[in-house]
């Protein structure tokens, strides 16, 4: 329980670190502009899923933003608006996700 308090509270501190400003360039960017993540893509993600059915919902590969040993990683789909999403993986599966602001609803793609 310890460790996934621990991994729960670094994923909080990277968001938080992570929101800041960066060059714009976000995950699978080339639609600069366009959303990476829409809260509908969002709300497809299920608890139990792999990263591959992730990335098949939204459309390009997520930053790797914590790598915590034990089968335990964390990936960030961040928008040029700098909403997005961020997925905890536990064993190759999804164990919980969170956004960042807020997702838009429409894809502009």
């Amino acid at each position: 329980m310890r460790k996934v308090l621990s991994v729960i509270a670094t994923i909080g501190l990277l968001s938080f670190v992570g929101c800041g400003g960066g060059d714009g360039d976000t995950a699978g960017s080339g639609n600069a502009g366009h959303p990476i993540v829409t809260r509908a893509e969002y709300d497809q993600i299920q608890n139990g899923m792999t990263y591959d059915q992730v990335v098949a919902i939204v459309g390009s590969a997520g930053s790797e933003t914590l790598n915590a040993g034990g089968g335990t990683f964390a990936y960030t789909w961040l928008n040029p608006d700098t909403s997005g999403a961020e997925v905890i993986f536990m064993n190759g599966a999804v164990y919980g996700k969170d956004t960042y602001v807020s997702l838009p609803y429409v894809d502009l793609r």
